[in-house]
């Protein structure tokens, strides 16, 4: 990726969804394969748990696993 460091290999988690507005969304986090895939799924569930597409009153959401 043009601007990031040489990290070697990355890992991506990508998240679709249908949110409570009925539209589809998704929610991408990665980071450096080396140190493990946790860190992704977390910062995933953290932007879950905080998604509110506009206009909306949300509620609690779900985990992605």
């Amino acid at each position: 990726m043009r601007g990031e460091p040489d990290i070697g290999t990355w890992h991506v988690v990508d998240l679709r969804f249908q949110a409570v507005d009925g539209k589809l969304y998704t929610l991408a986090a990665y980071g450096a394969d080396s140190d493990g895939h946790e860190d992704e799924r977390d910062l995933i569930r953290t932007a879950l748990e905080h998604f509110c597409p506009p206009e909306t009153t949300c509620g609690t959401a779900t985990d992605p696993g």
